[in-house]
């Protein structure tokens, strides 16, 4: 992790990824563990992005190739 440390506890950190329910969020003063626990939600965000914008080109692609009634989605 890294040693640096803040004076007081800011920087939000999520615990207990078991359920929704169980969701904790607290604060911590150690950036390595807020950059660690951080850098995952992000992967994910993108990742979701990705699958949507693939999805989308990949329909939008199929329908100006296709006859009208071949077409996905309306």
């Amino acid at each position: 992790m890294l040693p640096y440390e803040l004076k007081q506890r800011i920087l939000p950190t999520v615990t207990s990824f078991t359920s929704l329910i169980l969701l904790r969020i607290k604060f911590t003063r150690n950036i390595g563990a807020f950059v660690g626990r951080a850098i995952p939600g992000v992967g994910w965000i993108i990742l979701a992005s990705d699958v949507t914008m693939i999805s989308y080109r990949s329909v939008t692609t199929y329908n100006s190739m296709v006859k009208p009634e071949d077409r996905l989605y309306g």
